[in-house]
């Protein structure tokens, strides 16, 4: 028998870690190792993950406009380089495209271990879904950090959707895509139609 050993250095990343984790690094994830070993130790926590802004920003002054943004999958080499950018610090490069964006910032969300709307509030949601005032009051129960990374996250949605015209989004197409990431329900229902989380990506490539 031939043995052979294999080592490795694996690289820290912000895919996978919780809104509080995100929120305690004000530098870029794979800088903290050697900040800890210099002596820094994070003193107060950000209001929004650094990572969700950069994209909703880069996506705002490049993005707006692009036609079914979010329907359509993003190069997936340029999906790499955008999550390097976010883990390093780096600066977006002039050639990435919105589409790109939007695939790094769906993956970043769809990474979170506790969504953003967690399951106890999407569960309490459901039970109460026939009375909007009963809803809005359960959703202000989430936590601060995640109830401003939902209030960010819509309010940019709002802003997409003043150029439908454009790029050929709707409310409902919106909701489905965002929907099925931000509370990873077993379902979502937009209107009478039903449509399992796990086909909510064949979705965008249908609408492509």
């Amino acid at each position: 028998s031939v043995f052979v050993s294999v080592t490795a250095q694996c690289l820290p990343t912000v895919f996978g870690r919780g809104i509080d984790r995100l929120l305690r690094n004000k530098f870029p994830v794979r800088q903290v190792p050697s900040l800890l070993q210099a002596g820094y130790r994070p003193s107060q926590t950000l209001l929004l993950p650094k990572e969700i802004h950069r994209l909703v920003g880069a996506l705002h002054d490049r993005g707006e406009r692009d036609e079914r943004l979010f329907l359509v999958y993003g190069d997936m080499h340029e999906v790499q380089e955008i999550r390097d950018c976010l883990d390093t610090g780096r600066a977006f490069g002039e050639h990435l495209k919105p589409r790109s964006f939007a695939e790094v910032l769906i993956q970043l969300l769809r990474c979170l271990p506790v969504p953003v709307i967690p399951p106890e509030i999407r569960a309490a949601c459901m039970e109460r879904h026939t009375s909007s005032t009963a809803v809005l009051e359960t959703i202000s129960r989430l936590p601060p950090s995640h109830m401003t990374v939902l209030v960010y996250i819509v309010s940019f949605l709002k802003e997409i959707l003043k150029f439908s015209d454009i790029n050929k989004l709707t409310p409902e197409t919106l909701a489905l895509v965002f929907g099925g990431i931000m509370m990873s329900p077993e379902k979502v229902t937009i209107g009478k139609t039903v449509v399992p989380t796990a086909g909510w990506s064949d979705l965008r490539k249908e609408q492509a």
